[in-house]
């Protein structure tokens, strides 16, 4: 009876473990996600400038392309 309650602990120490983990990696996930949304808003203008630069102007490279 008592090695049970002592499997019953150990694994629910590692059933917490594991939520912990899955948090975690959930916790950064987010994280990253929210890096890149605010990256895309800081810098929404000078992208769709650098866009019109390219739609006017074309790439540096458009007249050494052989394809």
């Amino acid at each position: 009876m008592v090695l049970k309650k002592e499997l019953i602990q150990v694994k629910s120490q590692e059933s917490i473990r594991n939520d912990f983990d899955v948090i975690e990696n959930e916790h950064h996930a987010i994280m990253i996600s929210l890096s890149k949304e605010s990256w895309l808003i800081e810098n929404q203008d000078a992208i769709a400038v650098y866009n019109q630069h390219i739609t006017d102007h074309g790439v540096f490279s458009d007249g050494l392309r052989c394809f």
